[in-house]
């Protein structure tokens, strides 16, 4: 059968490290949302402090961070399981890798233009996140828009 650049595990590795990285992203980013609005009593009414506006504006580049490193782990850590014959010997490839980072590469992609877009359309930091830490944006009057 062979390792081909087109075969359909290539595309397993593509998209698992593609929507690794994408999916933690989302959740880092519902989770700060959820923990902030929590901190303020879920009023977002909270006065807020110079430590916590720079916190927020830390978060995206970690979330990016955290989140590509997932990607890159998952992909390292399949094909080091692979070399070690877990859970069958024979299956380690570079293709494997390399689809594995293109899948990372263009989750880098996605990511850095939903920051670049936050920051242009003003939001500075968490994606319009206030130093309250919940969305001055709304979406039908009782949800966050933070993924826009």
């Amino acid at each position: 059968m062979g390792d081909e650049w087109l075969g359909q595990d290539k595309l397993y590795h593509f998209a698992v490290c593609l929507l690794i990285p994408l999916g933690t992203y989302a959740a880092l980013q519902l989770s700060a949302l959820l923990h902030a609005a929590d901190a303020c009593g879920g009023t977002g009414c909270c006065g807020a402090s110079a430590a916590a506006a720079a916190s927020a504006a830390a978060r995206p580049r970690l979330a990016l961070a955290l989140s590509l490193g997932s990607g890159v782990l998952a992909g390292l850590a399949k094909e080091a399981g692979d070399a070690l014959c877990v859970p069958r010997c024979g299956d380690a490839s570079g293709k494997d890798l390399v689809a594995d980072a293109l899948g990372v590469l263009l989750a880098s992609g996605v990511l850095g233009c939903r920051q670049a877009r936050a920051r242009v359309a003003g939001g500075g930091g968490y994606d319009e996140v206030g130093a309250a830490g919940v969305s001055d944006r709304w979406s039908g009057g009782a949800r966050w828009r933070w993924w826009r």
